[in-house]
Formats: structure tokens, sequence, C-alpha cells
């Protein structure tokens, strides 16, 4: 691995990743298996309909909501993980001492077509631990940044 971080230069971009956000049936399904609802419709009808056994969007009003569901902001930082473990000829330095820090700035609907992309930004060695810190941020399909971060890849 050392190899690996001796190659990288400061400002080389990490290859992006497209990817597609969770679909709107994803939501539904987890959402009615896990007895989990979005805290923002707790207290509703569409809660106690759910409570009561409602199946069928329409009967829900499910469909109702789809326009107000986002993606979770776990799923686009595992998306960001993706990304950097793609990048890495061995994973493990992601995996067993990576660190990722986000803000997410703006909302993603499900089905929407985002971008994680990234870029180093410093190398770092510290108490004999090598360390690439990079910039990364998602885009959607507009270009927006939805989400910007830092993450720290111990060698």
């Amino acid at each position: 691995m050392e190899v690996f971080f001796d190659r990288i230069n400061i400002g080389q971009e990490i290859p992006p990743l497209t990817k597609k956000a969770a679909p709107k049936q994803l939501f539904d399904t987890w959402g009615r298996t896990e007895g989990v609802l979005h805290p923002g419709f707790a207290g509703t009808d569409l809660e106690q309909k759910l409570k009561e056994g409602s199946t069928k969007a329409d009967d829900s009003g499910a469909s109702s909501i789809h326009s107000r569901m986002v993606v979770a902001g776990n799923q686009i930082m595992e998306y960001i993980s993706q990304m950097v473990t793609g990048w890495l000829l061995d994973p493990q330095a992601w995996i067993s001492g990576g660190k990722l820090s986000m803000n997410f700035i703006k909302t993603t609907p499900p089905n929407e077509v985002i971008t994680c992309k990234g870029k180093v930004i410093r190398k770092v060695i510290e108490n004999n631990q090598k360390y690439l810190i990079c910039e990364v941020w998602v885009e959607n399909e507009q270009a927006d940044k939805v989400a910007v971060g830092e993450i720290a890849v111990r060698f």
C-alpha cells in the first residue's frame, strides 16, 4: 500500500461513481417491514393506516408522500465508501482505518441519479502513519452539490 500512497499526487481526482438513489419501492417495503415511518409522518392519518395494516399505497396515502421522501444520508455515505474502495488498490486501507465526515446541503429524492466525486487535498504523515486526505462530494442530476465532506484513508 505504501507504493499507492507514494504514487498519489495532491489534486488527483478519485474516479467518480454514478448511482441511482434508492427507488421509492425500497422505502415502501423497508418502512412497512420494519414498522418504521419517517418522523415527519408520526401522528398522521398515514401512520394510523399503516399501523392498521394497510398494504396498498392508495389506501395508506403513501403515494402522496413520495414527493416529500428523501434518500437517507447513510445511503449517500455508502456510495462514497463504494467510490473509495473501488479506487484503492487495497480497500483494507479504507475499511480498517478510514474516516468520513459529511455535511448534507440539499435533499435527494428517490430514483435520482447522483454522482460521487473526490480529490486528494493533502498527504499527511503522523505518528508513523500515512494518510491521504480527500475532499468528497455528491452531485445530483443538475450538477448541484447535495453533500460535501472529507475522508481520511490510513496506510
